[in-house]
């Protein structure tokens, strides 16, 4: 599986930024000072393709996870996971964000399922 980042202009963005949307970037790229735009995280195996983003906390210590998957054909397939964090709360493995390890775990095992759902590519 290979992980990289794709550029993502928003909202009234300017043409610079729009020159670079959706293209592969550094994490974190920001082609100007005080550009409010971002670079999302894209997971690919030989499948799909997928990218998650928080949902937010849905009460205590549940954080939800949003997982679109892009298929072979072109498709697109969305879905949700929410993650009881409260066990990695107070971890204190330095050098280590449990929390952040559950939610990709879990956005991963999503994506891979959401992946089995695609269909197959057309074979010319």
């Amino acid at each position: 599986m290979s992980v990289y980042s794709i550029f993502h202009a928003s909202g009234d963005s300017c043409p610079m930024c729009l020159a670079v949307e959706g293209q592969r970037v550094p994490h974190g790229y920001k082609p100007h000072p005080e550009c409010q735009c971002e670079t999302i995280v894209v997971h690919e195996d030989e499948n799909c393709t997928w990218h998650f983003e928080s949902a937010g906390q849905h009460g205590g210590a549940i954080e939800g996870i949003e997982v679109e998957v892009f298929c072979p054909d072109g498709t697109t397939i969305g879905g949700s996971v929410a993650v009881d964090v409260s066990e990695f709360l107070h971890s204190s493995v330095e050098g280590a964000d449990p929390v952040a390890d559950a939610l990709i775990e879990a956005a991963e095992d999503e994506a891979m399922s959401l992946c089995q759902e695609c269909p197959e590519p057309n074979l010319v």
